[in-house]
């Protein structure tokens, strides 16, 4: 296991190897600097403050001590980062190194609530009716509001209680185009936000430094919902588009409690639209037998065996994923995928798997090869892929660390990208999507292929002018 109390150890060994007195912002660069050398390359912080160059620097009597920090910080850039540094606007992020000791909760189980809340105005609902059924020795607590609740609730941060269920009245924000990033390329995707929350526990979810939600929020008043879409549908009613429910939560992991589906699939077979339910599970009971009129995509997240084990918690197996995708091929539903985030690891060394001492790793290119084919043995009729590459807010790179300290892909090379979030360099993600779309075109040539926040000059090398049928 790695030991982000480290961070002392090796501040101390820098102060004592260099003999520089460094600020605390120098001295957190240095030492995130040599962690993660230490994490990618397997060498200890001592071994890499030997090398060679770096002693003639630290012993250099004429060399000044700013002199001396900058020469130190540019030897480990270049070693950190050694293909990003060729490229423009090179540019990284330095967190600190978090030495908490506190214990933190993982969710790897089966979803099953610890407690459920019901607002006073959602009291008799269709979801807390469900719920009560399902989960009988579970306490139903009843509260005015889910606002008032949070905010007499101590100790909430860093707590992500995945495993207590809110049943609300939602108000706002029902329905939204896609807040697309400044400067990328908008696939004109729209969002339906039903709900809030995921029992999921994927190590790179955006949700864990984003939410402020005390639990799994699922909202009961589902006509206020489709109210607010007929009212924007009869505004563009020439223009097909897609709408779908997977920004904050999966769309079909708690089905089987919200029963949303029953109700929104046989009401977008009679729209202009292209509704997706986008999903890591396989919960697709409540799919059986309705009336989609070919209106609804049912897509599923797909990533490699390793990565789904390692770093997806809790969700549906590959294999599951793929047989449920078949099934509902097989019941007329449109199918989509997402390789979203595609995870880079050059070598079996840096595989996920990394560690575990079994050796089944391979790199990213041979497994999600193998992924891809999986797809196109299992479904044939595939009406969308996007690709998009691992992509985070910095102020979640700590909390990956603090929740799953041996997630090694944060360690490759990551810099502060054109929308100051972390991610690939450019030239990397373009080979990497280079790969996908070829590998996918040998399969299939008919399928609509789309990238995920990112600019126009990627799509370019990467598509060409080739553009979804939506654009």
């Amino acid at each position: 296991m790695y030991n982000l109390n480290m961070l002392n150890e090796i501040q101390n060994l820098i102060t004592d190897k260099t003999k520089l007195r460094l600020g605390i912002n120098k001295i957190n660069e240095i030492s995130r600097l040599v962690y993660e050398i230490y994490r990618r390359e397997n060498i200890s912080p001592e071994d890499i403050l030997k090398e060679p160059f770096l002693e003639n620097i630290t012993m250099n009597q004429k060399i000044g001590p700013l002199n001396k920090f900058a020469k130190l910080k540019k030897y480990l850039i270049e070693r950190r980062y050694p293909n990003a540094v060729k490229g423009k606007d090179f540019s990284v992020y330095f967190n600190r190194l978090d030495s908490r000791n506190g214990r933190v909760r993982i969710y790897s189980d089966s979803f099953y609530p610890e407690s459920i809340f019901v607002e006073d105005k959602a009291r008799g609902s269709g979801p807390e009716k469900t719920a009560k059924g399902l989960f009988p020795d579970v306490k139903v607590e009843y509260i005015k509001s889910i606002k008032e609740y949070r905010k007499n609730l101590k100790n909430f941060s860093g707590d992500l209680r995945k495993r207590d269920i809110f049943i609300t009245r939602q108000n706002w924000d029902f329905f939204k185009p896609c807040p697309c990033t400044k400067g990328v390329v908008c696939c004109n995707y729209h969002i339906f936000n039903l709900g809030f929350g995921c029992p999921y526990d994927c190590s790179y979810c955006y949700l864990q430094h984003y939410t402020n939600s005390p639990g799994i929020v699922l909202d009961a008043n589902i006509e206020s919902f489709l109210d607010k879409i007929d009212a924007y549908l009869q505004k563009s009613r020439s223009k097909m588009i897609r709408i779908g429910t997977g920004e904050f939560t999966d769309s079909l992991a708690l089905d089987h409690i919200t029963e949303y589906s029953k109700i929104l699939v046989p009401f977008f077979a009679s729209k202009n639209v292209l509704f997706e339910l986008k999903t890591k599970s396989s919960n697709i009971g409540n799919l059986a037998g309705l009336d989609h009129k070919g209106k609804t995509v049912v897509s599923w997240s797909l990533n490699p065996r390793s990565i789904v084990e390692k770093q997806e918690l809790g969700t549906a197996s590959l294999q599951e994923r793929l047989d449920a995708a078949k099934k509902c091929s097989e019941q007329g539903y449109k199918i989509g995928f997402h390789f979203d985030p595609i995870i880079y690891y050059p070598s079996p060394y840096s595989s996920p798997l990394r560690g575990e001492g079994k050796g089944e790793g391979e790199s990213w290119e041979s497994d999600y090869k193998e992924v891809v084919d999986m797809l196109f043995d299992s479904v044939k009729n595939v009406e969308w892929i996007s690709l998009g590459t691992l992509r985070f807010h910095r102020a979640l790179k700590s909390v990956i660390e603090q929740r799953f300290p041996e997630s090694d892909y944060l360690y490759e090379e990551l810099v502060i990208g054109h929308d100051k979030k972390i991610r690939y360099y450019e030239t990397l993600r373009t080979d990497i999507f280079g790969k996908m779309v070829n590998w996918i075109r040998k399969r299939d040539k008919k399928a609509a292929l789309y990238l995920c926040m990112e600019p126009g000059n990627v799509w370019e090398q990467v598509l060409g002018n080739e553009k979804p049928y939506w654009m």
